[in-house]
């Protein structure tokens, strides 16, 4: 089924959906969906938590589903609904999809695990996990809040990606913000230490593309 972009976010405008932001200049910013405009989308978020010209990608939980899409910061002081000052215009969408559900990594030979000192890799290509993005500088993805998974912001762990054909590849990753929200975590991670920088962004790029 095609989707219909406007149409999602119309609806996740109208519930008042809660999305995350994610600025190429890292962190995770959280705010709300309020309306669409022929321009763009318009969302409420803290005060000077983004600025005009930045370029971000937007993450939100619509009906069972996520989606996600990039976007530009057009104007911010923008009215909103409630009449808060705080209303953030994001134009110039591309790239609007339904995030990757879990594709059960260890069955189709891909992977992206996160590798702990001790104890089984986290497969985070398998339930319950969810990937919403992966570049070669970092990566997002969502677990249920109840997932026993110890991380801290600024915490490291190492991290295996890998896909048929091209050999796995391995890097240390910083979490560079962690986002609670209904039910699930926002993990937002920043790849920092790599081994071999061509043989990993070779083995992201694959995977990604697969995703």
């Amino acid at each position: 089924m095609t989707l219909d972009p406007r149409r999602l976010l119309d609806d996740a405008a109208q519930e008042r959906v809660v999305c995350e932001l994610l600025p190429r200049r890292g962190g995770v910013v959280r705010a709300t969906l309020v309306r669409v405009e022929r321009s763009g989308v318009v969302v409420t978020t803290a005060a000077r938590a983004v600025t005009a010209g930045d370029d971000l990608r937007v993450w939100f939980p619509l009906r069972g589903d996520t989606y996600t899409f990039e976007a530009s910061v057009v104007r911010v002081g923008v009215p909103a609904p409630d009449r808060s000052a705080d209303g953030v215009l994001l134009g110039f969408i591309d790239g609007f999809q339904r995030s990757a559900p879990a594709v059960h990594g260890a069955e189709s030979g891909r992977s992206f695990a996160l590798l702990p000192p001790s104890g089984r890799a986290i497969s985070l290509l398998d339930p319950p996990a969810s990937v919403v993005h992966i570049g070669a500088a970092g990566a997002t993805f969502t677990l249920p809040a109840d997932f026993k998974l110890v991380f801290v912001q600024s915490g490291r762990v190492q991290v295996e990606v890998g896909v048929p054909g091209v050999p796995p590849a391995v890097a240390r990753a910083e979490v560079r913000a962690l986002s609670p929200g209904d039910g699930y975590l926002l993990y937002d991670l920043h790849f920092v230490e790599v081994e071999d920088p061509d043989a990993w962004r070779a083995a992201v790029e694959a995977l990604a593309k697969s995703l």
